[in-house]
């Protein structure tokens, strides 16, 4: 017996140590879209990269990200895939998880087609607008305007769309915009004006059945900074 008590006495130490290790760990999912999240070179890079491993090591928890199409992100957290995420206010994110605060503010826009006259949202009357899958949401609340949104495969395919006049107008991100059209190759005389459709929050998000004591751990994570103003 005496021989037992040391083994089973570590036996027990691993298995604790086993299970704080594994709390320790928190699985987040990002939308992949430069320059917020992308892949270079074999490592994962972006604003939203080391903004959710800051606030994990402020919060005590190392953090694994994988990066996944838009619309893919409330189904990893519905299916407990992941614990949370970073990005705009949707429907469908708000049925799977629960917003803790605003990380970054970015510009929403609309960059309109080359020979539109449009140059403000009440000229957008009816317009053909392209958009990530579910996002835009600041700009489908305007259902005074009547618009036929629909859903791009990519921002630097959408692009090149927008410039042939396939498209009437494209919704996104300024910091996007300046992104994409770059990797497309597309100078900004092709395009037509950019409308500025407002200020949009990006919110860390997590899973609706995430440990209390860790939401708790992250709200004081989120709380230690202030949430950055992009231009």
């Amino acid at each position: 017996m005496r021989h037992l008590l040391p083994r089973v006495a570590l036996t027990c130490m691993l298995l604790w140590a086993s299970s704080v290790s594994a709390q320790a760990v928190l699985k987040a999912a990002l939308f992949e879209v430069a320059p917020y999240a992308q892949r270079e070179g074999g490592e994962l890079r972006g604003l939203y990269v080391d903004l959710v491993r800051e606030l994990g090591a402020s919060a005590g928890v190392q953090v694994e990200i994988a990066l996944m199409p838009f619309a893919r992100v409330p189904h990893a957290l519905a299916q407990g895939e992941v614990e949370l995420t970073i990005g705009f206010s949707t429907d469908a994110l708000a049925a799977v998880s629960r917003p803790l605060g605003p990380v970054v503010w970015v510009e929403s826009l609309v960059v309109m087609r080359p020979g539109s006259s449009a140059t403000d949202l009440p000229q957008l009357q009816g317009a053909l607008i392209g958009r990530a899958r579910g996002g835009c949401q600041d700009l489908a609340q305007r259902v005074d305007l009547h618009l036929r949104l629909t859903d791009v495969s990519s921002f630097e395919s959408a692009l090149r769309m927008l410039a042939l006049g396939r498209l009437d107008g494209l919704c996104l991100t300024r910091d996007v915009l300046h992104h994409y059209s770059a990797m497309a190759s597309i100078e900004r005389h092709r395009l037509g004006a950019e409308i500025l459709v407002g200020q949009r929050p990006a919110m860390l998000y997590v899973r609706n059945d995430l440990a209390p004591d860790m939401v708790a751990k992250l709200r004081v994570a989120l709380a230690k900074r202030r949430p950055i103003k992009l231009e």
